[in-house]
């Protein structure tokens, strides 16, 4: 885990972590919900989406942080694909101080 703080949370508990993986984002959000999981970890504005999305009104039965750790963000374009130059041209003009990398695969 990246962020120190939080590791350090889980050594002073129980010196152990298990991570579940949920199939789908809906089965990670019930799981929440029903106490099979403690936390789940997710981007803020992907996860507020997500927490109207498949909670409905149990979304107040939620609480959330603040984000604890951040990281740079890039966008990925396929040569493969025939408009990624010029998506990735687009993009460069309006964001140019992000980084844009153009995907091999």
């Amino acid at each position: 885990m990246a962020d120190t703080r939080l590791a350090q949370l889980f050594e002073s508990k129980q010196k152990t972590l298990t991570v579940r993986q949920a199939i789908t984002e809906k089965d990670a959000w019930t799981m929440l919900l029903h106490d099979r999981l403690d936390i789940l970890i997710e981007n803020p504005d992907t996860g507020k989406l997500q927490m109207k999305a498949h909670l409905g009104e149990s979304i107040s039965e939620i609480s959330r942080s603040s984000p604890f750790y951040q990281v740079p963000l890039h966008m990925l374009f396929s040569k493969a694909h025939s408009d990624g130059k010029q998506m990735f041209d687009i993009w460069g003009c309006i964001f140019s101080p992000i980084k844009c990398i153009i995907s091999e695969h």
